[in-house]
C-alpha cells in the first residue's frame, strides 16, 4: 500500500494570506499619505511675531518664512502697514492691537499685541521759584524751586549758559542790569521765569571804587598776587591752601565771577584756581573780594583776566 503525500494545497493557502496582509498594510498606508497630501493644503503661513505683550520703548519683531512667499503685507492695527518680509516695528501709543499678515495676495495669519505704557511721561507743570527779585552786585543770589524734578537747570540772564544745578541756586552777578532767570526740570517741558533786577556799579568801573578798608584793599593785593603766581607756575598747593584759608575761611564753594574779553563765567574757588595752572600767559588784571557781613571770611570774588 502506497502512503499519500501531504498536500500543498494547505501550504499555499497560507503563504497566500500572509502575502495578501502585507499588501493590504502596504496599501492601506500608501492610501494615508495619499489623502494626507491632498487633503492639506499645499501652502500655509509660516509666520512669528515677537513682544506680543510688550513696553512703548520696546520694538515689536516680526518675520515670515513661508515657503514661495513673494508678496507680503503687514498691518499693525492703528492704520501703518510694512510690505517687508521681516522687521521691527514701534508703536506710539499704549493698547491693544491685532497685527495681521497677508501673503501672495491670499494667505492670512492674525497676532494679538498688548502695548503697556510703562514710559514715564514729561509732566507738564509749572514750577515755583522762591527768592528775591532784586540784589546787587557782588552780592551773592540765592533761589529756590519747588515742584517735580530730580534735575534743576538753572540761567540767571548774565552768561547764557547753565549757571547753575540743584533745587537751590547761588549766583553773583558781575554787573547792574534786568536779567531773565529761568529754571527747568527734567520733568518738565516749559521754562519758569523770574525778573532780577541788580544794582550796583559796573565792574569795567571799580578802579574809582573807593575801598574804605584798607585791610580789605591788602587783602584783595595780596590775594592777586597769589593767583597770579599760580597762572605763572608757582607751587599750586601751597599758595591755594593759602587763598582757602585767609580769604575764604576754607569754604572750596565760594564763587568765583571770571570776566575776560566780552565774555563772562562762573565757578567755585577751587576749579577756578586749578584752571590757572593752564592759563599759559593769563595775566590777572584786577580782583574784588565781597565778604559775608558780620565775619571776616570772604564768599565770592571778581577776578578781571587777560591773556
Amino acid at each position: 500500500m502506497v502512503k499519500a503525500e501531504p498536500s500543498d494545497d494547505k501550504f499555499n493557502y497560507k503563504s497566500y494570506l500572509i502575502i495578501s496582509a502585507i499588501g493590504a498594510i502596504l496599501l492601506i498606508g500608501l492610501t494615508v499619505m495619499v489623502m494626507k497630501f491632498f487633503m492639506e493644503p499645499k501652502d500655509s503661513i509660516k509666520a512669528k511675531v515677537f513682544n506680543q505683550d510688550m513696553a512703548l520703548n520696546e520694538d515689536l519683531v516680526y518675520m515670515d518664512n513661508t515657503i514661495g512667499a513673494t508678496k507680503w503685507l503687514w498691518s499693525f492695527g492703528n492704520g501703518d502697514t510694512s510690505v517687508r518680509q521681516d522687521g521691527k516695528y514701534r508703536y506710539h501709543q499704549a493698547g491693544t492691537y491685532v497685527v495681521k499678515l497677508m501673503v501672495n495676495d491670499h494667505l492670512k495669519e492674525e497676532f494679538f499685541v498688548t502695548v503697556k505704557d510703562t514710559v514715564p511721561k514729561e509732566v507738564d507743570s509749572t514750577l515755583r521759584i522762591s527768592g528775591p527779585t532784586t540784589g546787587e552786585v557782588l552780592a551773592e543770589v540765592k533761589l529756590s524751586v519747588d515742584g517735580p524734578g530730580e534735575v534743576f537747570e538753572w540761567w540767571f540772564g548774565e552768561t547764557g549758559k547753565v549757571d547753575f544745578i540743584g533745587k537751590i541756586a547761588q549766583y553773583t552777578y558781575s554787573k547792574p542790569g534786568q536779567y531773565r532767570v529761568k529754571v527747568r526740570s527734567d520733568k518738565t517741558l516749559r521754562f519758569t521765569y523770574r525778573t532780577m533786577s541788580i544794582t550796583g556799579m559796573e565792574i569795567d568801573s571799580l578802579d574809582s571804587l573807593i575801598v574804605d578798608n584798607l585791610a580789605q584793599k591788602v587783602a584783595m593785593d595780596d590775594l592777586k598776587v597769589q593767583l597770579q603766581a599760580i597762572a605763572d607756575g608757582g607751587d599750586f598747593n601751597v599758595r591755594y591752601r593759602y587763598i582757602l584759608n585767609k580769604f575764604f575761611c576754607k569754604n572750596e564753594r565760594a564763587g568765583v565771577t571770571i570776566n575776560m574779553g566780552t565774555n563772562v563765567k562762573q565757578q567755585d574757588i577751587y576749579s577756578y584756581c586749578i584752571g590757572l595752572t593752564f592759563g599759559g600767559g593769563l595775566k590777572i588784571d584786577k580782583v574784588v573780594l565781597s565778604r559775608e557781613p558780620n565775619t571776616n571770611c570772604y564768599n565770592a570774588l571778581i577776578v578781571t583776566q587777560h591773556k
